[in-house]
C-alpha cells in the first residue's frame, strides 16, 4: 500500500471513530435516564404509568404523566378552549384544557360542573407560555372527589 491510499484509509477511519464516539456521548446525554443511566421505559415503547404529584410540583413534570388532585378555582370558555385552572391565590399551578373538538366528550358546560370542586386529573404536562397544563380529551382523565 502506497503512502497516500494509507493516509486517505487512517484519515476516513479516524473520521469514522470520531462520528460514532459522537453518536454514543449525544445517546448518553439525551436518552438515558440521569439518575439510573439506564434507558427509559418509554424510550423501548412501554406504558409508563402516571405519577402522582402534589399540585405545586406540576411545573416540574413537563413531559411526564401525571396524576394531579386539587379544587378547580378559575374556569373560562372561550367557545373554542375551555380552561379549568388549579389555582392558589397568586400562583397558577396548572391549567386543564379542553379543545372545542372534545367538548362532546364531558358534561355539558364543563367549565361550570368543575368550577369549585376537587377533581383527581390524569395525563402527560406540557408547557404553554411557560405554563404547566394538561390537554384533557376523554372524561376519563378527570374525577370528581367531592
Amino acid at each position: 500500500m502506497d503512502k497516500n491510499k494509507l493516509l486517505n484509509f487512517a484519515l476516513k477511519a479516524g473520521v469514522t471513530a470520531a462520528a460514532a464516539i459522537a453518536v454514543i456521548v449525544c445517546f448518553k446525554l439525551l436518552i438515558l435516564d440521569k439518575k439510573t443511566g439506564k434507558l427509559p421505559p418509554q424510550a423501548l415503547g412501554e406504558f409508563v404509568p402516571p405519577v402522582n404529584v402534589p399540585l405545586a410540583d406540576a411545573a416540574n413534570n413537563v413531559g411526564k404523566n401525571i396524576i394531579i388532585e386539587g379544587t378547580i378555582t378559575k374556569s373560562h370558555n372561550s367557545g373554542k378552549v375551555i380552561f379549568l385552572n388549579f389555582k392558589d391565590g397568586l400562583n397558577l399551578y396548572l391549567t386543564c384544557v379542553i379543545f372545542a373538538s372534545d367538548f362532546g366528550n364531558f358534561p355539558e358546560k364543563p367549565e361550570e360542573f368543575y368550577l369549585g370542586k376537587k377533581v383527581r386529573v390524569s395525563g402527560k404536562v406540557k408547557e404553554y407560555k411557560g405554563a404547566p397544563e394538561i390537554v384533557l380529551s376523554s372524561q376519563k382523565q378527570i374525577t370528581l372527589l367531592n
